[in-house]
């Protein structure tokens, strides 16, 4: 709140003394976060204004340094930013390979080491992902590609950050993308991790000044910066408590699910290897719009929250499964304030739902009878 109120100047103003204490707060927090993931010097942490631009500037910023087309390998389950912006390259000449998952939603590191070709120059995988909860093999994938001077390995951490253990180095990870509000700060801030090393091979998607180490142009957003570093603090100083906790709800949601509903599926990882609080399930018989309509008091979607205008079924549960798993799905997650009895009110209100809406459906009724 300081940083909205009397701490209200320009950090690029350091001349004067208020300019100073917006630099001081800044550069803070970038060491903060620096340390939490491990990134090694502080100044390979990039401030943006969320995961979709620090994943568009890691992607693109590439090809607009030189713009040689290349190589890039990814999955098909990817986040749509990252999807999107690999397209955009493929207009301008690149090619790439989006990979399977399995019904797991888990990619293969042998298929990656299968499609490397001398023209490979970045691998764009997500840590965790945002809809069923899939935790890639990150640690694998980074070994493999540390024999690979020419790749560049990208990890969208969007979801993984402050809800599982995330060490950059560790990893062996080139850069690596995070969104605040996944972690209970503002939204509208971000981070691209970008060491040194790489940024020679790299121009700036926004031109303007020189902020950000030249990298990410625009005045920045102290207020969220800050706010951004205490929610990384605060997330994983609680990590494998709050971890703990969700598991223990998440496995109460399924076992009563099973129990009390047929012909539902958990759609991912068992409930062990998924991300903590991420629940996703198939209800056969009627389409999730029909479900979700019923249950006014609960939050949840039929697929990503950015692209809950969109009316076909989740890509990332198609390409997992199936179209009609994809058509009847539900994703509901779990945070840091929700209860027990949250949860048995949930469960009530949704039991309810999808029996009433299977009630007048012709499909569940087909189903049924098989």
């Amino acid at each position: 709140m300081p940083y909205l109120t009397e701490h209200f100047a320009n950090p690029a103003s350091q001349h004067y003394k208020w300019g100073k204490q917006s630099w001081n707060a800044v550069e803070q927090s970038r060491k903060t976060i620096s340390d939490l993931l491990n990134a090694g010097d502080p100044e390979s942490i990039i401030f943006t204004s969320g995961a979709t631009e620090s994943n568009n500037l890691a992607i693109k910023g590439l090809f607009f340094k030189r713009f040689e087309p290349f190589h890039i390998i990814t999955q098909k389950t990817e986040h749509k930013c990252v999807l999107e912006s690999i397209k955009f390259l493929e207009k301008a000449g690149c090619t790439a390979t989006y990979l399977d998952v399995n019904e797991q939603g888990l990619v293969n590191v042998d298929d990656i080491k299968n499609a490397i070709t001398d023209k490979t120059r970045l691998v764009s995988l997500m840590w965790a992902n945002n809809e069923v909860g899939a935790i890639q093999p990150i640690h694998e994938v980074g070994e493999l590609l540390a024999d690979y001077k020419d790749i560049f390995f990208h990890v969208d951490a969007a979801q993984a950050v402050g809800k599982i253990p995330v060490d950059i180095q560790k990893a062996k990870i080139d850069l690596l993308s995070l969104s605040a509000h996944k972690i209970y700060g503002p939204k509208g801030v971000g981070v691209l991790y970008i060491p040194k090393k790489l940024r020679p091979y790299y121009e700036s998607v926004q031109s303007g000044g020189s902020q950000e180490m030249g990298i990410r142009s625009g005045t920045v957003n102290v207020s969220a910066i800050v706010g951004l570093a205490s929610a990384l603090n605060i997330s994983v100083a609680s990590i494998n408590k709050e971890a703990s906790r969700l598991l223990s709800l998440t496995r109460l949601i399924h076992e009563r699910l099973l129990k009390e509903l047929d012909h539902a599926f958990l759609n991912g990882p068992d409930l062990q290897s998924r991300l903590p609080g991420n629940l996703n399930f198939s209800f056969l018989g009627a389409k999730s719009e029909d479900y979700m309509l019923k249950m006014p008091n609960v939050a949840c979607s039929s697929g990503s929250a950015c692209s809950s205008g969109s009316t076909e079924p989740s890509y990332v549960i198609q390409a997992m499964t199936s179209k009609e798993r994809a058509v009847s799905s539900l994703r509901f997650g779990l945070g840091r304030s929700t209860t027990e009895s949250e949860v048995d009110l949930f469960l009530k209100e949704l039991v309810k739902a999808v029996q009433a809406v299977r009630a007048k459906s012709l499909e569940y009724e087909m189903i049924s009878d098989l």
